[in-house]
């Protein structure tokens, strides 16, 4: 499903550059769930954010379902990254919006109409619901809605 191979990131360049990935390879089979950790500034945002190119590698590859990411541009890109959902460490969400709106706003954005947008939402919101009561008060009030938003257009990863 995923296969990170022998991918490198730095930052800047020169002397003062930041290697944040150095030579990184790792293989997620699907329905496998893996965890990245480490400490702060160690690399963990920018190793997911190649997954999904939100950020390009200097050198190495990333393969998702078969593809090659680093490869896509335009609208190869736009089509694999409705494929892989994501939530992202900061909330992202709109504060001019509801909390519907900001679950049907992915939807909202790929086209998928008023009506259709409505009834996935308050499904995926119904599912949360139940998945959620077990947390605190803080998560269960702001990540549900980033939860929910991300699986809005039932990625594969």
């Amino acid at each position: 499903m995923i296969s990170v191979d022998r991918v490198s990131k730095s930052y800047g360049s020169g002397e003062t550059a930041v290697r944040a990935l150095d030579d990184v390879s790792l293989t997620v089979g699907r329905g496998e769930i893996f965890g990245v950790v480490g400490q702060s500034g160690a690399g963990k945002c920018t190793l997911i954010r190649t997954v999904n190119s939100l950020e390009r590698p200097d050198s190495g590859s990333v393969t998702v379902d078969g593809r090659d990411v680093t490869s896509l541009t335009g609208s190869g890109l736009r089509s694999a990254r409705h494929n892989i959902g994501m939530i992202f460490q900061h909330l992202n969400l709109l504060s001019s919006r509801t909390v519907q709106a900001n679950v049907e706003l992915s939807l909202e954005i790929t086209g998928v109409g008023r009506a259709a947008r409505r009834s996935q939402a308050l499904e995926i919101r119904s599912r949360m619901s139940r998945r959620t009561r077990r947390t605190s008060s803080s998560p269960r009030s702001r990540t549900p809605a980033c939860r929910r938003r991300s699986m809005t257009r039932t990625p594969r990863l």
